[in-house]
This record gives structure tokens, C-alpha cells and sequence, in this order.
């Protein structure tokens, strides 16, 4: 399921529990507990699901995060991000996909057992 904009996993995080409360990228709009994220701006302001979908992927920016010295993960989050753009089923129905995804907090993700997408909001499904 995607639940960032960069990549990084947030599902097992202990920075969800006591005493950061974080919501999640994604579910914050991009303002997790450590205050607003450069990357997630920018994947917003470009109007993308997550950074896998931008054309200057990857960016410096995303790079740098990833390969940060104390808080990077050697560019695991580029290879989610790549792995997520891969999965995605080209729309027949562009317009539709671009609809939905302008709903505030709404994520995207491919299941892979029904091989189609999926859009939802706290993991309630809406189409």
C-alpha cells in the first residue's frame, strides 16, 4: 500500500505509538511528526501519488533523503517508489484516476491479487 511519498514504509513505525502519535505521510498531507517534508511538497505540488510517478525521478532531493548519513536507508525508498510505478495498471480512464486522486487524503494502491487498483481513505475503499 502506498502510504508516503518518498517510499519509506510507514506501516510498523514506532513513531506511530507514544509519544509521536505520527500519522503518516500520506494520511497528514505530507506533515508527519517532524514537521512539513520537502519531498512530500514537492510530490504534491507536482500532483503525484508518489515520487516513482515524477519525470525527474530520481530527483536530488529524493536521493539525499535516501542516502542521508543518519536517517537514510541507501536508496530503499527509490527502489519502493520505482517498484510502485511499475506496478501501476496503466489507466484506460485517466480522468477518472486524476478525479479521485484529487480528493483530499486519498491513497492509491495495486492489489495484486485482483490485479487492480485501488483508491481509499484510512483504508476505507471508495472506488
Amino acid at each position: 500500500m502506498i502510504d508516503t511519498y518518498c517510499g519509506l514504509c510507514c506501516e510498523g513505525c514506532a513513531f506511530q505509538n507514544e509519544p509521536y502519535h505520527c500519522g503518516g505521510c500520506i494520511k497528514t498531507q505530507g506533515n508527519p511528526f517532524h514537521g512539513a517534508c520537502p519531498v512530500a511538497a514537492c510530490c504534491r505540488e507536482k500532483g503525484c501519488v508518489h515520487c516513482g510517478e515524477c519525470a525527474d525521478f530520481p530527483c536530488p532531493l529524493l536521493h539525499d533523503y535516501s542516502y542521508d548519513a543518519q536517517h537514510g536507508d541507501d536508496g530503499a525508498r527509490i527502489k519502493q517508489c520505482a517498484a510502485w510505478a511499475g506496478s501501476r495498471e496503466k489507466s484506460r480512464y485517466p480522468q477518472i484516476y486524476a478525479y479521485l486522486m484529487s480528493k483530499p487524503v486519498t491513497a492509491w494502491d495495486f492489489k495484486v491479487e485482483w490485479q487492480w487498483q485501488r483508491f481509499h481513505v484510512d483504508g476505507k475503499h471508495f472506488a
